[in-house]
């Protein structure tokens, strides 16, 4: 199951029809790689939507596991890009691994590309902090 999320404009006649979606659409969509990407399930949201709202994002990996049939719903791999990463997803995807009988895999976050690389060596390893926001020190900092 491949999750996708991205902006979609969508320009109405009449805006005032629809005055809650003049930003346009931020939807999601769950797909099934195993069928050339049939849409398990989607929520269009507003153009105003974080990219990285866990609670949408629970939602709508939920939904997609319920529209599998039940017998392929014991061994999944589930992807996400970087816009749907946050702590409760994967908080969320542990809890469902563990659950016995049940096999789950799961790939969070995108593949660091030249660019990325480029301008990770450009920062001092001084300049790179750990979770407490303090840079690290020790055998773990970069060099």
């Amino acid at each position: 199951m491949q999750r996708r999320a991205g902006p979609l404009t969508i320009k109405p006649d009449n805006k005032a029809q629809m005055p809650q979606f003049r930003e346009g659409h931020h939807p999601l969509l769950a797909v099934c790689d195993n069928t050339g990407g049939e849409p398990l399930a989607w929520m269009l949201r507003r153009g105003s939507a974080g990219s990285n709202t866990a609670a949408d994002h629970l939602a709508i990996t939920g939904a997609a596991i319920a529209a599998l049939p039940p017998g392929f719903r014991r061994k999944l791999m589930v992807t996400c890009d970087g816009a749907g990463a946050s702590h409760a997803l994967v908080a969320h995807l542990d809890k469902l691994a563990a659950r016995r009988g049940y096999e789950l895999t799961y790939s969070v976050g995108w593949a660091l590309g030249e660019r990325e690389k480029t301008a990770l060596r450009l920062v001092p390893g001084a300049g790179l902090a750990g979770r407490d926001r303090c840079p690290r020190t020790g055998p773990r900092a970069p060099r």
